[in-house]
């Protein structure tokens, strides 16, 4: 078969049209991996609900207007190399713990487990850097 030919017989298979199938993985996920991946994907406040206190609101209002900026500042000075870590996580610590308490009086459930989720995750140590992450 001369060579023009047996390359539109090649062509003629393909259409414009045809799709390749989607890539499948080489081996299948261990189980450790699915696992990971369906505790990232679950909402650690799904089950977390508001009670909210009209009474206590407007105050835990007021004060969350000074707490979330002063958090949002201190956090801003933890740079990797901004002198004095821990008094610096220990500041932000102080904040995000008033906060929670704060958020919770007032019955913002959910506000609350969101702030000690975030202060839980600043770890510091007596002998190392604060570490935010």
């Amino acid at each position: 078969m001369p060579e023009a030919q047996r390359s539109a017989t090649r062509t003629s298979c393909v259409s414009r049209d045809t799709v390749a199938p989607p890539l499948q993985p080489a081996r299948p996920l261990s189980l450790a991996t699915e696992i990971a991946r369906r505790e990232i994907q679950q909402d650690p406040l799904a089950d977390v609900r508001d009670d909210v206190d009209t009474q206590v609101l407007p105050i835990f209002l007021e004060e969350a207007a000074e707490l979330y900026p002063q958090a949002g500042e201190q956090r801003a000075r933890m740079a990797p190399r901004a002198g004095r870590p821990r008094r610096r996580a220990r500041q932000l610590r102080r904040t995000l713990h008033t906060f929670k308490g704060s958020a919770r009086m007032a019955g913002a459930m959910r506000l609350g487990e969101l702030v000690h989720l975030m202060e839980s995750r600043l770890d510091v140590d007596d002998d190392a850097r604060p570490r935010i992450g």
